[in-house]
């Protein structure tokens, strides 16, 4: 998208001077300067306006100080009350009545205008705006080659000025309608409390729609305002959802008045049928010609998965049974028996897995791991005011996997415990490593990616999901020394170095803490990206191949890890106090699934002997896709 909008921008140019003439009767606007000696034109945007609104304007200023040869007020909407004669150049979607007025007049002009950019002289404020704020980057920039070149170039803007600029996309924009409405201005609506299997599906509607110009809202059913067209994906607290039921694999799409239901029997389903109208709609742009769905249209459909892309449900644990499943969980790298950590009451934290070990061997420990009421329960607890222990578990030893979408269910506990949820490989040479070349997995394994899907560092409303790679330095002689390390970058990738920020869990939108309810963390990852999504909305895309960063460790496999824990040294962010905090404090995971589909060259490998085997009995989940050998 970008690209294309970089190859207009000539023709933007091209065409300013018409432009310019549409609005040669009118007289030019003011120029010159205040009594303070600064250009008679503030610029204004948006009090909430973001980084690239702001840079955007930038673009005007700069142009006018340096080839006006004067200062020019810059500042937010909220600084200064509207009066008569307040020449304003408004950039962006700002408080001011002209700026509303400037996009009704753009949504007029056309209904897929997401991508158009407006320039309109009103009363004494020029409008800039679009709904695309790369669009208006551009649109700023165009205004400062047209019109801020010097006073010559001003002189052409005049009072009823209006410019319009139109996006001519790849794609054909064929006109999709239900209920006598263009689908491109439905919004999308997820429940609250989604499953990422059809939230990518949503969101690669909003950004297909998006290209062909339109400008449809993702909306979380419980949280945002209803509006008048909308999309329900899944069991929507609205009432046209409600009304509509699905069982099993089967799927349902259904217009309701000025909706469209989709509600499929569970989250593969779900997907099915969005899957279906997307099709639907990328058809039409193919074909040159749209659909018509009145009022009670209904398509029945059926999740099968026997295609290669097709995702199926691999791996899964709801955790119904009342013990744990051996052939599913393991330790991880016995750190039971063998680590520790110092705690921040001045002791030492301990670990405890899923047999019951731990290398703590004092009275006092409680059963820190165990099933219950469809949960697995992991807590931690304080031993005795200054020792710890924490539970942790994992897949190490018993299933593996490379591509795929990785959902866990969990109520994150409350504070100071921390929940980590990630995902490793094994360097060549670990015994970890070693459990699996009896299946063939040969590879000489120099480096490895460390997914954190969630950590809360023991913060109610905070969390973070990172990027790791770790990699080995190869002698001569063969041997490995010393350890390398690097984190990829992301938007909300989290360290003290970078510029990105945690995530942070909006209480004032959702009325309650992080920690409160259970939500779904959601790792989607394949050969050129990594995203991670929280209920069904993703938050985090690293693509590694266009940050040119080696993609050797991304095939990898690798295994999940999951752990609750408190008071450890270098790692919680709040401290435990023994007068305020309790003794014992768990997490509960309701579920977790591994989907994949075959066409992206998954593997996935389980064992299915129980309890810390000699000898492995390897399922290799898809024969025809490669082990990852070679990389």
């Amino acid at each position: 998208m970008k690209t294309n909008f970089k190859s207009i921008i000539c023709l933007i140019l091209a065409i300013a001077f018409i432009a310019s003439l549409t609005g040669c009767a009118g007289k030019a606007v003011p120029s010159g300067v205040d009594a303070d000696g600064r250009f008679i034109y503030a610029i204004v945007r948006s009090n909430e306006s973001d980084a690239q609104v702001n840079d955007s304007a930038k673009i005007i200023r700069t142009a006018i100080k340096d080839n006006f040869d004067v200062n020019i007020y810059f500042r937010k909407d909220n600084a200064v009350d509207d009066y008569d004669n307040n020449y304003e150049i408004l950039v962006g979607d700002t408080n001011r009545e002209e700026s509303e007025t400037a996009i009704k007049r753009l949504e007029a002009n056309r209904t897929a205008n997401f991508n158009d950019f407006i320039v309109k002289v009103i009363n004494d404020k020029i409008c800039i705006y679009s709904k695309n704020v790369t669009v208006l980057n551009y649109a700023c920039q165009w205004f400062a080659d047209t019109f801020c070149k010097d006073l010559e170039s001003w002189g052409k803007l005049k009072t009823n000025y209006e410019f319009i600029y139109e996006y001519k996309g790849e794609n054909t924009v064929v006109c999709n309608y239900v209920s006598n409405k263009d689908i491109g201005v439905y919004n999308i609506v997820l429940p609250r409390y989604a499953s990422y299997l059809y939230g990518m599906v949503a969101e690669d509607l909003v950004k297909y729609h998006k290209e062909l110009g339109y400008a449809p809202k993702m909306l979380e059913d419980v949280i945002d305002k209803e509006l008048e067209y909308e999309i329900l994906i899944g069991d929507c607290d609205r009432e046209a959802s409600k009304s509509v039921t699905a069982q099993g694999d089967n799927f349902v799409i259904k217009v309701i008045g000025k909706k469209i239901v989709i509600k499929g029997g569970n989250d593969l389903a779900t997907r099915e049928g969005a899957l279906y109208l997307f099709e639907e709609i990328k058809k039409s742009s193919e074909s040159g010609q749209g659909f018509n769905w009145s009022d009670g249209h209904t398509i029945n459909g059926k999740y099968v998965g026997d295609q290669a892309d097709d995702y199926t449900l691999n791996w899964y644990d709801e955790f119904e049974a009342t013990t744990i499943n051996y052939d599913m969980w393991s330790d991880y790298l016995d750190y039971a028996n063998t680590t520790t950590h110092d705690s921040q009451n001045g002791g030492t934290l301990y670990w405890y897995n899923c047999y019951g070990e731990s290398k703590y061997t004092g009275p006092n420990l409680q059963n820190l791991m165990y099933q219950s009421d469809g949960n697995l329960h992991l807590c931690t607890q304080n031993l005795d005011g200054k020792n710890f222990a924490g539970a942790l578990i994992s897949t190490s030893t018993t299933m593996i996997y490379r591509y795929g979408l990785i959902e866990i269910r969990e109520k994150f506990a409350d504070e100071p415990a921390a929940c980590s949820l990630w995902q490793n490989g094994a360097n060549t040479g670990s015994d970890l490593f070693k459990h699996w070349t009896i299946a063939g997995l040969n590879q000489d394994r120099s480096s490895m990616t460390e997914m954190d899907i969630f950590e809360d560092y023991g913060q109610l409303n905070y969390f973070t999901s990172t990027l790791h790679k770790w990699w080995s330095q190869v002698r001569v002689d063969g041997t490995r020394v010393a350890s390398g390390h690097s984190s990829l970058s992301g938007i909300a990738k989290y360290h003290a170095d970078d510029n990105n920020t945690k995530q942070v869990y909006n209480t004032d939108r959702y009325g309650d803490k992080l920690n409160d309810t259970y939500h779904t963390m959601s790792c989607y990852w394949d050969g050129t990206q990594i995203r991670f999504a929280i209920d069904g909305k993703s938050y985090l895309t690293v693509n590694y191949l266009d940050a040119n960063t080696s993609a050797s460790s991304y095939c990898l496999m690798d295994y999940l890890i999951m752990s609750c824990r408190m008071s450890q040294g270098g790692y919680c962010s709040v401290n435990y106090d023994n007068d305020v905090h309790p003794k014992l404090i768990e997490a509960k995971v309701d579920y977790v699934r591994i989907y994949q589909r075959e066409d992206q060259n998954s593997q996935m490998l389980t064992t299915t002997t129980e309890k810390k085997p000699d000898n492995r009995v390897i399922t290799v989940q898809y024969p025809n896709n490669d082990l990852g050998n070679n990389y």
